[in-house]
């Protein structure tokens, strides 16, 4: 039996505490958010339509894209009660949604865009809910419509040479998503949060996406430090432009 103190924090706990350092944290890394932004923008500039910020965190950078892409309707949605009262501040979204409430989507129309991103999706506990999600954001889009997502990269060069490549043989000839599953100690404020976390292949995405429905538009990999932008999917963390089909 595992010892509770030992048992993950859900993300809502977590990012209830990390509320108030999120927009210095986040600052911190703005060489990379700022060119997944740039892919983005560049992908869909002028054609977002109906806009969902799926993951918002405190708002500010969902609410910097609308405004670079000019959608007919902004809706942000997160998981944390604190995130989504900062959005509400900003006061910039449509709506804003807690995804713990009971059909919260209910009000949403169909949606032409989505975004997701900083490694929203390894947020969620396991491969089954991660596929639930994909699914339930694939239902809400219109035909044609676009999911832009960034993952954390198992097989990033980041974290080594040697390591990248023995990760890319081994899930190469003996796939096994729980590879990716991570559990490490968030301390916020003195306090220390168990947490949980997950890095993904690009063949597991490829999966994850294609299952849920939507054909991959473009894939790319940014670098977490610098933001360099590579077609080599060992480069960074992984984005993908995702088409819901006709």
């Amino acid at each position: 039996m595992s010892d509770p103190a030992d048992t993950p924090t859900d993300a809502a706990t977590i990012y209830d505490a990390f509320a108030g350092k999120y927009r210095a944290y986040s600052e911190t890394k703005s060489d990379y958010i700022g060119a997944v932004d740039s892919l983005i923008a560049d992908q869909l500039r002028d054609r977002a339509g109906v806009m969902l910020d799926y993951g918002a965190g405190d708002g500010v950078r969902g609410a910097s894209l609308a405004e670079r892409m000019s959608p007919v309707q902004f809706f942000q949605a997160d998981i944390s009660a604190e995130m989504v009262a900062r959005c509400s501040v900003l006061d910039l979204a449509e709506q804003v949604f807690l995804v713990s409430d009971p059909n919260w989507s209910d009000a949403l129309p169909p949606l032409d865009t989505v975004v997701s991103l900083w490694n929203v999706l390894g947020h969620v506990p396991n491969t089954d809910a991660r596929r639930a999600l994909l699914a339930e954001l694939f239902a809400l889009m219109a035909t044609g419509a676009c999911l832009c997502i960034d993952v954390n990269n198992r097989h990033y060069v980041g974290y080594g040479r040697w390591t990248s490549l023995g990760r890319r043989i081994l899930d190469g000839l003996r796939p096994d998503y729980a590879r990716g599953d991570i559990q490490f100690t968030w301390k916020i404020d003195g306090v220390n949060y168990p947490a949980s976390g997950h890095f993904f292949t690009p063949a597991e995405m490829r999966d994850l996406l294609e299952t849920a429905g939507f054909q991959i538009a473009h894939s790319a990999s940014v670098d977490y430090k610098t933001g360099t932008v590579s077609a080599d999917l060992t480069q960074g963390q992984l984005f993908y432009v995702a088409r819901k089909p006709a």
